[in-house]
């Protein structure tokens, strides 16, 4: 059954699918070099999140809105000639009144009913429900339309939030009877910001009992504030990030910078783990196990976060960096200008069949890093791959995915599993206890491309995080899964982007649990405890196999696996910020969506 969105359409009364808002699709598809400018307008993004229809807002939108269709939406006729800056021309066109910056208005409203505010153009408006379900609409003009609606903001959490760039009218529906608060406000402050961070940790945040008090006039950026909030002990994973940034990141796949990963092996060599093909340094060639020796002459080792966005720039000012790499195989050095830029991120990175002397199977190898809306169809390419050519066994490579849309996980999870477990429940998800009306079930589903498979090894590390531990963790239950590497990260909370002034919160909201009840808290230890071989590239080149990939064939074929070389094993002790300087490593929050 399709998805359907939101109706917003006067008379007649309409139901509309997802289908409908094929021209709000096609608005975000433009070059991907303008979005990153940032000179776009993001509030009329619509993507399909979590399995429902979204509309995602760099300037305001919640993100997290789940859609009940069931009920339609009438809205009163706002007469032609009503002038929005003067309310005594608006009388009975339906306009209730005109939102002044900062003086909320309380209201009530009827199941079914509808109230439309004339809304000042450039603020954020602030929907607060008191009592009932009420969801909010923004128009740029009485063209009260489906497709003409710059923002929506229907979740069950207390604020819904959207902003009026581009709209003169607020719309507010009330799912039930409702009492509810409305506000319009131009205040982007840091201190504006931070009390609207402050209100959502102490509102669905999963752990709002443990958040402490503190002044937040105290903190310089809202990003200081929510990592203050955040209750550490369980939870060092809620964040806020740029709105447009991440909207454009899970949508198109698109993203700034040089485009690789590093680590650094036991002998603390700053290695090459993962290049993006597009990316500046994918299209320089520089490959996994290269060894960074210097950018600008500058040692590597004496380069630090700050020198290093110093040395390259911005997203608006990149500038060209002379680094110089070390071929591990040849030891020669080769010296390339690169410049960071925006560039397509492939999210399948490599993927071949592997046969063994001693199998008669087929074993299928698949890196994976990060869940965005293109990795669905480059997966079904992949998969589609394996099931003509008969793959018996998968190696799924997770060691760097550190997660993303929780739709295409699951979508994956009953690909692998195939036909023998539709229906069964996949994951289930646990809110705080004001929320526990929004407790959500997912269930394998049928796939028209799936491997029916009765045993898979994954390749884990402690960068395995989210959306891949969902993946690994829901089909445990059902099939032998086995994972060689080191611990995963153990994050097992889900969020959904809620938007103001341009920023994306994402606090943990709900935890998720397999079939048997078990959460992924802690991490999932390795069953094979197998080091990450940066001194080779991913799978079998040439006859040569990288370590971590041996050990998991060994396991299909033999029943058991080994360590690789322990002269390219990753250091524990060195910690993920620390390796991490491309700004393309920070920007995935995890766990996306329900």
């Amino acid at each position: 059954m399709p998805v359907q969105i939101m109706p917003v359409q006067i008379t007649p009364v309409q139901i509309l699918t997802a289908k409908i808002s094929t021209a709000l699709l096609s608005r975000i598809s433009n070059s991907a070099q303008h979005r990153f400018a940032l000179a776009l307008k993001p509030c009329t993004r619509m993507m399909a999140l979590a399995g429902f229809a979204v509309l995602l807002s760099g300037c305001g939108g919640n993100s997290s809105a789940v859609v009940d269709s069931s009920t339609p939406v009438v809205l009163p006729q706002v007469g032609e000639n009503c002038d929005s800056a003067v309310g005594d021309d608006c009388a009975n066109t339906g306009v209730t009144s005109i939102l002044a910056e900062d003086a909320p208005i309380t209201a009530s409203v009827a199941d079914g009913e509808s109230r439309v505010y004339s809304v000042p153009a450039g603020s954020q408006v602030v929907l607060s429900t008191i009592s009932g379900n009420a969801n909010l609409y923004l128009y740029p003009n009485q063209n009260f339309s489906n497709d003409n609606i710059v923002c929506t903001a229907n979740s069950a959490y207390v604020d819904d939030i959207c902003s009026a760039d581009n709209a003169q009218y607020a719309i507010v529906f009330g799912r039930e009877a409702s009492a509810y608060s409305i506000s319009a406000t131009n205040d982007c402050s840091v201190p504006s910001q931070n009390r609207w961070v402050d209100r959502q940790m102490r509102d669905y945040y999963l752990f709002y009992k443990q958040v402490p008090t503190l002044n937040v006039n105290d903190f310089e950026r809202p990003e200081d504030l929510i990592a203050s909030l955040r209750v550490a002990e369980v939870d060092p994973f809620s964040n806020i990030r740029d709105a447009a940034q991440q909207a454009e990141l899970f949508a198109e796949g698109t993203s700034f910078g040089m485009g690789y990963r590093l680590r650094r092996d036991s002998n603390g060599l700053p290695r090459i783990a993962r290049v993006y093909a597009d990316s500046p340094m994918g299209r320089a060639n520089v490959k996994r196990s290269d060894i960074i020796v210097s950018v600008n002459n500058i040692p590597w080792d004496d380069i630090d976060s700050t020198l290093y966005n110093d040395l390259l720039g911005t997203i608006d000012n990149p500038l060209p960096t002379i680094w110089v790499f070390r071929d591990s195989a040849t030891n020669e050095t080769r010296q390339i200008e690169l410049t960071q830029s925006v560039y397509t991120i492939n999210t399948v990175l490599h993927s071949q069949i592997i046969t063994h002397p001693e199998y008669s199977g087929k074993i299928g190898y698949l890196v994976f890093e990060r869940f965005l809306g293109p990795s669905e169809s480059e997966l079904d390419q992949a998969l589609n791959s394996f099931l003509q050519n008969d793959v018996t066994d998968l190696i799924l490579d997770l060691r760097y995915n550190g997660g993303g849309l929780t739709r295409i996980a699951r979508k994956l999870i009953s690909q692998i599993a195939g036909p023998d477990t539709d229906g069964e429940l996949l994951i289930k998800y646990r809110n705080n206890d004001k929320y526990r009306q929004l407790d959500t079930e997912r269930f394998f589903e049928p796939q028209q491309i799936n491997l029916g498979l009765k045993r898979l090894v994954v390749i884990t590390s402690n960068a395995t995080a989210s959306s891949s531990e969902i993946v690994i963790n829901s089909l445990k239950p059902y099939i032998d899964v086995m994972t060689v590497g080191s611990g995963t990260a153990g994050k097992p909370y889900v969020s959904g982007a809620r938007d103001f002034c341009g920023k994306s919160i994402f606090a943990m909201s709900a935890e998720g649990e397999n079939a048997r009840g078990v959460s992924v808290f802690g991490g999932i230890p390795a069953d094979c405890t197998v080091f990450d071989d940066l001194s080779r590239d991913f799978g079998v080149i040439d006859g040569d196999i990288e370590g971590m990939v041996k050990s998991a064939a060994e396991y299909l074929v033999f029943g058991s696996c080994g360590a690789a070389s322990s002269l390219t094993k990753l250091d524990s002790e060195l910690t993920q910020p620390v390796e991490l300087h491309d700004p393309d490593e920070i920007s995935l929050p995890g766990a996306v969506g329900f």
